[in-house]
């Protein structure tokens, strides 16, 4: 995928991985990636080397976790982690409230993490 220089959207959603596939981090003028809908466990630091990164849609995964490497995403404004399985993010994820509803779990959290996130989507249906 390193050779894929000038690639800025890729979407790999409706797929079933279980880990983000190896190379997707070289990609250096990726700037939306679309990963929804797929088995994912980790949000995986890798995703941190994409500095150009604006829009990532991560929703409807397994996501339980989240590396904190990712907070490298310098560019990104767009967060979308809806319908997984989050129970807590990290504390340094930094200040802000958001309520998402991950398999059921209603989660409070943090998530001023990366300095330039405008938007983050975790938002369920029943949202006070």
């Amino acid at each position: 995928m390193s050779k894929l220089t000038q690639l800025e959207r890729l979407d790999l959603g409706n797929n079933e991985f279980s880990e983000l596939p190896e190379g997707v981090e070289q990609i250096q003028n990726l700037k939306e990636l679309w990963i929804d809908n797929n088995s994912l466990q980790t949000m995986s630091g890798s995703i941190g080397k994409l500095k150009q990164l604006i829009y990532l849609d991560m929703s409807k995964n397994r996501i339980e976790s989240i590396d904190m490497e990712v907070s490298g995403c310098e560019s990104l404004e767009d967060l979308l982690l809806s319908s997984n399985l989050l129970q807590h993010l990290p504390d340094s994820l930094g200040k802000g409230c958001a309520c998402a509803h991950n398999g059921g779990h209603l989660l409070r959290a943090r998530i001023a993490f990366f300095h330039s996130v405008t938007r983050i989507f975790p938002i369920c249906d029943d949202f006070p």
